[in-house]
């Protein structure tokens, strides 16, 4: 699931981060965040948009913040909103949090305060079958959850290679051996499992907004994620999680190259991630 994300992103001071930008590509941009907020104080009208994407972390985002332009950073309750444009579209992308009442609340900030014409749960997810390579894509069809709820989504997409169409399975826990996946993939015919896509797609079915929840494969059916991911995730603070990092790391000092290794991966996903987004958002509006 999106969990290998989450130890990498937790090491930014002890792995190489992003390449950052240049000098004048800075200053671009700062220059074009103040006009944007300019007008958006000018005209009301500004805070509306075509497309507002969730995603549960930074590390999720990252592909698709690359490509934005005239981004203006805000911060609500416990989320993080980056409003700019993207394929000539106004885009809204907001890093919620993980979990499904943190994703829930972000919802509906959206709603009221953007209108925008399509809502998207983006993110990474785990494979529950073996037709799912890390780094495919998944379409959700529909969104089904233990408790019986089941969501249909009215979105037509051809599936082509390393593109599912299918059923998403949001559960309330981390999914991490192959034995619970594959139970879960058999039990309720679902492809792939997330923490926050009911959430998301419910807030929207009652809101009468449209909807679309597309996922990319960050660990596959036989992948076991570590073991150390349980306590970290129960961490609620910054400095919980970085402790949980650094006992992992006293505890096995080997581990930092499986989590630099993982940040690899997730920067990979988060980029296919976006490339996929950019391509279907002209189909939206």
């Amino acid at each position: 699931m999106f969990l290998r994300s989450l130890l990498a992103g937790l090491l930014k001071r002890e792995v190489q981060k992003r390449p950052s930008a240049t000098a004048a590509e800075a200053v671009r941009r700062a220059g074009e965040e103040t006009a944007a907020a300019a007008t958006a104080a000018q005209d009301p009208s500004a805070v509306e948009c075509d497309i507002a994407v969730l995603m549960a972390l930074d590390i999720e985002a990252g592909g698709l913040l690359d490509l934005m332009r005239s981004t203006v950073k805000t911060r609500g309750a416990g989320f993080t909103a980056y409003s700019g444009s993207l394929a000539q579209q106004r885009v809204v992308l907001t890093v919620t949090g993980p979990g499904g009442e943190a994703a829930e609340c972000a919802t509906g900030a959206l709603i009221a305060g953007h209108s925008p014409k399509w809502v998207i749960s983006a993110g990474f997810a785990g494979g529950l079958h073996d037709d799912l390579g890390r780094g495919d894509l998944l379409v959700a069809d529909r969104i089904v959850s233990p408790d019986g709820r089941r969501l249909t989504i009215d979105f037509q997409m051809s599936k082509t290679a390393g593109l599912h169409v299918a059923a998403l399975l949001t559960v309330d826990h981390i999914v991490h051996t192959p034995e619970e996946k594959r139970s879960l993939g058999q039990q309720y015919g679902a492809r792939a499992v997330d923490m926050e896509t009911m959430a998301v797609a419910q807030h929207c079915h009652r809101a009468k907004q449209c909807f679309l929840a597309v996922r990319v494969i960050s660990d596959t059916v036989e992948d076991h994620l570590p073991s150390d991911i349980e306590h970290l995730m129960r961490q609620k603070s910054k400095a919980g999680q970085a402790g949980a990092v650094a006992r992992a790391l006293f505890r096995r000092p080997t581990s930092v190259k499986d989590m630099w290794r993982l940040k690899q991966d997730a920067i990979t996903d988060s980029d296919r991630l976006a490339s996929f987004l950019v391509q279907i958002l002209p189909r939206l509006t």
